[in-house]
């Protein structure tokens, strides 16, 4: 066994989550006030965001649900300061067009749909 091993005292946690990206990190705060020990793995650490910084082109759009949740764990005020959009229409398709739907804000009565966000 590594010596640094045997003098380090190993650490022990009730969740330990794999990823800290979207998912991972809003999980994360939703259990910050819990009684639980938890633990936040990812191979890189997140960058901390700049406005002179390029663009992301990977993005999500984001639910009024999925903006209720974050509201919920603290993260929506951070996330609507970043380059972040409201969206009004969506259509979802398959590449061979056998499937076609389209999703509009004025069906359930809101001003937008959600958000796009930079995933980063």
């Amino acid at each position: 066994m590594d010596n640094s091993l045997k003098t380090e005292r190993a650490q022990q946690f009730d969740i330990v989550i794999v990823g800290a990206g979207m998912v991972g990190a809003t999980l994360a705060c939703a259990l910050s006030t819990s009684p639980f020990r938890v633990a936040v793995i990812d191979a890189v650490a997140p960058q901390p965001f700049s406005p002179e910084q390029p663009h992301d082109l990977r993005v999500s759009a984001i639910s009024i649900a999925s903006q209720a949740i974050l509201e919920n764990v603290g993260a929506w005020g951070g996330i609507k300061t970043k380059r972040c959009c409201p969206y009004r229409r969506m259509r979802v398709w398959e590449t061979d067009r056998r499937g076609d739907t389209s999703f509009d804000s004025r069906d359930i009565d809101q001003p937008w749909l959600g958000h796009i966000v930079e995933n980063r």
